[in-house]
């Protein structure tokens, strides 16, 4: 009986932690390595963003394969001008995705398949505009240069080793804090960590403004924050 409640005594002792931001679900752990505490600590940093990634371009259609992809050529090329005047530098901007189809026209009235044949041309480009007091003003200039749609604006922080630093050391933090709180209310003496891993995760400040467009006034634009999100699970050792 006595070599019994040593044996459960001793498999209390072996403890591991699932954690996310508002629980702590703990469960028996293998004692193979010895008795451990595993808990898992989330740490977060946020800051202003430098960096808008803007995707826009050109969709439209004619009855001459050549015509199509002559317009969009000159509606790209008009568009690129003018984001030279917003100071875009044009390594900052590349093709995201260029695409040609076919489609049958139909008649308006019976809904019949005609002999006639659109083509359709996509051209989409994506830019990198640094100066945030811009960007609502580069979308209005490429739409007046002959840009018909826009997929998104999105904004993020092009240097993130000083922000990921912060969000991992209040990762260490809370999961150090959940620990020993979880050891002092279990009655256990917690040990040097033993293992460590890293997840991370990002959360850009996304803008739709999807769709096409003839004509656009000057969008307002606020860039919000740019947060970093780091997790890490950490493995305590528990001294007899």
């Amino acid at each position: 009986m006595r070599y019994l409640f040593a044996l459960l005594a001793m498999t209390v002792l072996t403890i591991g932690c699932d954690s996310d931001t508002n629980n702590i679900n703990c469960y028996p752990q293998s004692g193979q390595y010895g008795n451990q505490l595993t808990v898992t600590g989330n740490g977060k940093a946020s800051a202003e963003p430098d960096l808008a990634s803007v995707t826009f371009g050109v969709e439209l259609s004619a009855e001459d394969p050549a015509e199509a992809v002559s317009e969009a050529a000159a509606r790209v090329d008009s568009a690129l001008a003018a984001s030279s005047g917003i100071d875009v530098d044009e390594d900052d901007i590349h093709t995201s995705s260029y695409s040609m189809w076919i489609e049958p026209v139909y008649d308006p009235v019976t809904y019949e398949e005609t002999d006639e044949l659109a083509y359709h041309v996509s051209h989409r480009l994506t830019a990198k505009v640094r100066d945030m007091d811009r960007v609502g003003e580069f979308l209005a200039a490429v739409v007046e240069a002959g840009a018909n749609t826009v997929s998104g604006v999105s904004f993020s922080v092009e240097d993130r080793t000083e922000l990921l630093s912060r969000a991992r050391r209040n990762a260490v933090d809370n999961a150090e804090s959940k620990a020993r709180e979880l050891a002092g209310e279990l009655g256990l003496t917690l040990g040097p960590a033993t293992n460590v891993s890293e997840y991370t995760s990002y959360y850009p400040t996304d803008y739709g403004y999807g769709g096409y467009y003839d004509a656009m006034g000057e969008p307002a634009v606020s860039p919000g924050a740019f947060s970093v999100g780091v997790d890490v699970t950490v493995t305590f050792e528990i001294e007899e």
